[in-house]
């Protein structure tokens, strides 16, 4: 895990300590306590997006939290539900995507090879972002690539994950406002997943041309999409086999316009370039 004692301590880190103390003592032995990351999305995020400026300022507590699921998870996390599981994991992959970002924020140009795929100013500039161990979690080093790909991918099985992490980058999901919780993690992921496949910038119908346009996340995890048993909708072979999981997602959760539209038409799917730009909140909104 990264040391923090660059982190000069404050009167205002001081009382965030305090407060997750007293949050702790209020809480069943061995439980997250994901209100100090909810406060703070509350108070830095608005409309799926992030002031990482005054982030930054903020990082004693954004680090403060992760601590804490770090120390709560290498003790507990064999006794915790799915559901506890699956909302820490999502909780600690934002939260790592954001002090990531703070940590390293403005953003600089990083690797050569970056600036080809990357935009200015995008996560993607940050050094081997995707593969460094920010903190032990579960009583190991991970990553923000081993979280997505190597336990929430692999363990869980739910493709709604992919609409509640936010690579902090505009071509994700809108970031939650609120913590991910295991009494309402069933509701809160099916939310996110029928906001994004109603947002027109991540899926839309082209009625003249006969195309359906979807987020290229779509195309990169179109395996997490795949249906099970050996029955289809009859509609639902006239998609390419790679397709069909998805665009059965999509329709089930669009409106009755645009659900009839994919079904009666047989569309051709395209795949929306993914938008790599900062999710960072404009100065003056």
């Amino acid at each position: 895990m990264i040391s923090t004692g660059l982190l000069k301590p404050t009167v205002a880190c001081v009382c965030f300590a305090l407060a997750l103390t007293v949050a702790r003592g209020a809480m069943g032995a061995g439980e997250v306590d994901h209100s100090p990351y909810d406060a703070l999305l509350k108070k830095h995020s608005r409309n799926g997006l992030v002031d990482y400026g005054a982030m930054k300022k903020d990082l004693p507590g954004l680090d403060a939290y992760l601590k804490t699921l770090s120390d709560s998870s290498a003790v507990h996390y064999a006794t915790w539900s799915r559901d506890t599981r699956l909302a820490f994991w999502i909780n600690a992959y934002n939260a790592l995507a954001i002090y990531a970002v703070a940590t390293d924020y403005p953003i600089r140009a990083g690797e050569p090879a970056s600036k080809q795929k990357f935009p200015e100013g995008s996560i993607g500039r940050i050094e081997d972002v995707w593969n460094t161990a920010y903190f032990d979690l579960a009583g190991k080093p991970v990553s923000l690539d081993e979280i997505h790909n190597g336990i929430l991918r692999k363990q869980f099985g739910d493709p709604r994950i992919h609409f509640a992490l936010v690579r902090a980058s505009r071509g994700s999901p809108l970031l939650s406002d609120e913590a991910y919780r295991a009494e309402v993690l069933d509701e809160q992921l099916e939310r996110d997943a029928v906001r994004f496949v109603n947002d027109y910038d991540k899926v839309r119908v082209n009625i003249t041309r006969g195309r359906l346009h979807v987020s290229e996340i779509f195309d990169w995890y179109a395996a997490d999409f795949v249906l099970e048993g050996d029955e289809i909708p009859e509609w639902l072979t006239a998609y390419r086999k790679k397709t069909r999981g998805f665009v059965s997602f999509i329709a089930e959760r669009v409106d009755r316009q645009t659900r009839e539209a994919i079904e009666k038409r047989g569309l051709k799917v395209d795949y929306l370039k993914y938008d790599w730009s900062l999710n960072d909140l404009p100065a003056d909104e």
